[in-house]
């Protein structure tokens, strides 16, 4: 392990009057303000020292300098960070419910007018999304828009801006670039979530295989594992309890009624194990497909094997840094498409008792995800106001949304908010795979530590512009280095 103090000082001449556009964009926005006497600011931020000023130059000019440094030691290190990810999936009978999802087909290449977007189910693609279009604005000022994160944008020629056009009909040619449309199709819930599963096992192996080819991994317990849980109804196969789990690991069912013959036990499906591309990420992917809708919504017995499974490899690849600290995430994700019940419909009891072990789950360094196909589940809605509904109050105490959360009732039980998301809702197949994704994309990661050739970069607001006439050719770049010996800068 390296141990260096190092400085860095950017310079940058600009021999245009670029200060008339500096404005407080141009700074970090943790920056002290600039000044009309000194325009620029400085920050530190865990051991790191930035600041940026401008100076005047005697021809007119001005100069702007980044001077960034370390204010202590820098300990560099590339470590892989694995994750050990439980997923609790929901194997109920409502799983056999269908769900939609779409193929969007990009139309062959011709003008759009307002009235094309009124008349017709068209869609825009925006930063990897899907958005139906609309026909907007008033007669004499037509438009065709869509709205993206409570933006509205609109479509002009073959642009899109934020600035509603003017003097277009509703037959006016306002549109000339791509247009999709959107194929409805249905599948299983069951059918969605393997496909959303499947996914995340790719996400997950192909992780583990860039921290292989990065040299990072030297041995198996340095990769990201993967175990399933499926709940449903009993959690009893083979006289089990969560303490014994590994001694009855499967896929079973057993008879609940002469209209109910298969319905299945709440049971581990795969203990943790690595996941790697290939044949490893094939084997999951036969497990999870193997997987059948029938029974109840115990995710109460779901979320205790969660916990027993952590219990059981608490001192698994105890892999931890020189200062000790445990480099191994833990994350369960908790799927459901129903209200939490040993029968048909909403039972507080099964919905406290895994918001209970979920607590305990949370306080052993967790992570919790819950992910729902319900109708009217929402993370928006506010699990403390009387409005909402016991389901949506529920999926936010499992998760880390409320980390000290030890019932789904408001007021005191729920806790405090944490920061960040937790529970997530689809109401499609599209968007559960998404999800997967990118919890899975979020699970696991390699780190760095500032070193000697870090390098710092000061991003300029796209609302930066050059004084016209200006251009590249007429900034220029100059890097002045830290004398470690003499202890001053460079020239």
């Amino acid at each position: 392990m390296s141990k260096k103090h190092w400085k860095l000082l950017l310079s940058l001449v600009l021999v245009a009057v670029l200060v008339l556009g500096l404005g407080a964009s141009a700074l970090a926005e943790d920056e002290t303000p600039a000044t009309p006497e000194d325009p620029g600011g400085t920050v530190e931020v865990e051991g790191l020292s930035a600041s940026k000023h401008i100076h005047v130059n005697d021809n007119g000019t001005y100069r702007i300098d980044l001077e960034a440094f370390s204010t202590g030691e820098v300990h560099t290190e590339t470590v892989a960070v694995p994750a050990d990810i439980i997923l609790v999936l929901d194997v109920s009978g409502s799983m056999s419910e269908n769900i939609s999802s779409y193929t969007y087909t990009a139309r062959a290449s011709q003008t759009y007018t307002p009235n094309n977007a009124r008349d017709n189910e068209y869609y825009y693609l925006y930063n990897d999304q899907y958005y139906r279009v609309n026909r907007g604005g008033t007669n004499g000022n037509r438009n065709i828009n869509f709205t993206a994160n409570g933006v509205t944008y609109y479509l002009v020629g073959d642009q899109v801006t934020t600035t509603a056009p003017t003097g277009y009909s509703g037959s006016s040619n306002i549109w000339t670039g791509v247009l999709y449309t959107r194929t409805t199709n249905t599948q299983t819930k069951l059918a969605a979530l393997k496909t959303a599963v499947n996914g995340f096992i790719d996400e997950v192996a192909a992780k583990n295989q860039e921290a292989i080819e990065a040299g990072l991994i030297t041995d198996n317990s340095q990769l990201s594992r993967i175990a399933i849980v499926k709940f449903a109804m009993n959690a009893t196969y083979n006289n089990s309890s969560y303490d014994d789990y590994k001694n009855n690991i499967g896929d079973n069912s057993y008879r609940y009624s002469s209209s109910l013959t298969n319905a299945n036990y709440t049971q581990v499906v795969a203990d943790l194990d690595p996941v790697t591309q290939g044949a490893s990420a094939n084997s999951w992917k036969a497990t999870v497909n193997g997987l059948h809708a029938a029974g109840a919504t115990a995710a109460d017995y779901g979320m205790g094997y969660a916990n027993a499974i952590i219990n059981a490899h608490a001192s698994d690849h105890n892999y931890t840094n020189p200062d000790g600290e445990d480099y191994r995430s833990r994350v369960v994700v908790m799927f459901t498409d129903g209200a939490p019940t040993y029968g048909n419909s909403f039972d507080g009891t099964v919905a406290n008792n895994a918001i209970t072990t979920a607590g305990t789950i949370k306080g052993n360094n967790t992570t919790v995800y819950t992910v729902a196909v319900l109708d009217g589940a929402n993370p928006a809605l506010d699990p403390t106001a009387s409005g909402t509904s016991n389901a949506n109050k529920y999926l936010h105490a499992v998760s880390s949304n409320y980390p000290s959360a030890t019932s789904y009732t408001p007021g005191t039980a729920l806790g405090t908010r944490a920061q960040g998301n937790y529970y997530f809702a689809a109401s499609s197949a599209d968007e559960l795979a998404a999800i997967f994704k990118e919890i899975g994309h979020s699970s696991g990661s390699t780190t760095s530590a500032l070193g000697a050739t870090t390098v710092m970069k000061d991003i300029v607001s796209s609302s930066f512009t050059l004084p016209e006439g200006a251009d590249e050719d007429d900034i220029e770049i100059s890097i002045v280095r830290w004398n470690t010996t003499t202890r001053t800068w460079g020239t």
